[in-house]
């Protein structure tokens, strides 16, 4: 589900969907680690437009255990998601960790803007989100 100010790209992996197709839709551990997953989106922000892609499961699995660290008292949570979906053209990440409390000084309204869609884009439900925010 994107809304208006959210462009989603998502690769074409036509090797994995062909091994797919050869052993009647299951795929080994190698079609797996070799298929091409990154998906990136544009959101409009900042009076711009912003990249975004998808978090690796070890990026994820470091916010999460930060949050579980601080006992859900992660106040900056959204400027992290933002921080670590945002990439340029060849996604790498543009924000640097010690950059992270001036993205906090931003417009809420833009870094929800990009949070939203970072959301989207890996799959967090609402109720996913609530847990990350402590709330």
């Amino acid at each position: 589900m994107t809304d208006e100010t959210t462009t989603i790209e998502q690769p074409a992996d036509e090797t994995t969907e062909a091994t797919a197709e050869a052993t009647n839709g299951f795929l080994s551990a190698d079609d797996i680690l070799g298929a091409d997953d990154q998906e990136f989106a544009i959101v409009e922000a900042w009076g711009g437009r912003v990249r975004i892609k998808t978090l690796e499961g070890h990026e994820l699995g470091r916010i999460q255990v930060l949050y579980q660290a601080r006992k859900g008292n992660v106040p900056d949570f959204r400027e992290r998601i933002v921080a670590a979906t945002a990439c340029d053209a060849e996604g790498n990440l543009i924000f640097k960790p010690a950059q992270l409390k001036l993205l906090g000084k931003k417009s809420a309204a833009e870094i929800g803007k990009v949070y939203d869609a970072a959301c989207r884009l890996n799959g967090l439900s609402d109720e996913d989100k609530a847990e990350l925010e402590g709330n």
